[in-house]
């Protein structure tokens, strides 16, 4: 990052990262916990720590700086204009020994259609998510299959559009949503 370094090209930049490592909001002893509406559940975090397949967890420290993300399973068929709800909770200590807890609420409808979803997805979420997902596993699995996760993972996602989506479209033509145009170049 700063090889070879140079107080003058990377000395300002230097600053700010120390200053920003020293400043930032930090809470330590973290249990968090993700509770779903009926029909869904919690299958595994992936994050920063790397990767857990459990229902709750605790983490030694995290900062303002971290993600932590989760997929969530369909359990059972749900009803359209229905809502899903996702409760994601933790609960920390501060620096000063404070304990506080964190809530994020989320309120996602259903569906029937297929299309709906696609159309409402956020490709840099996405790719983000994907990358986070399967580069948590790199250490169980090698450099290698990962990749090749990772590349079968959007053809799958591709292939499940064009089934579900785009039936009447030509089968040599590669059809994406127009929210995920730029997908493939992530």
């Amino acid at each position: 990052m700063f090889s070879p370094f140079d107080v003058n090209k990377h000395g300002e930049k230097l600053h700010y990262e120390i200053f920003r490592i020293l400043t930032r909001t930090q809470g330590s002893e973290v249990i968090i916990k993700a509770r779903t509406s009926t029909g869904f559940s919690v299958t595994e975090y992936f994050g920063a720590f790397g990767y857990k397949e459990t229902v709750d967890f605790e983490l030694s420290a995290i900062d303002s700086d971290k993600t932590i993300s989760f997929i969530l399973r369909n359990d059972e068929k749900l009803k359209e204009d229905k809502t899903a709800s996702v409760q994601f909770a933790f609960l920390y200590a501060t620096q000063f020994g404070d304990r506080r807890i964190r809530v994020f609420n989320m309120s996602l409808p259903v569906a029937k259609n297929m299309n709906s979803y696609f159309k409402a997805t956020d490709v840099e979420t996405l790719s983000m998510f994907i990358l986070k997902r399967d580069l948590s596993k790199v250490c169980l699995k090698g450099a290698k299959a990962t990749r090749e996760v990772i590349i079968n993972n959007l053809v799958s996602l591709l292939y499940n559009y064009r089934i579900h989506c785009a039936t009447s479209s030509s089968p040599s033509q590669l059809i994406l949503p127009d929210s995920l145009k730029l997908l493939p170049l992530y």
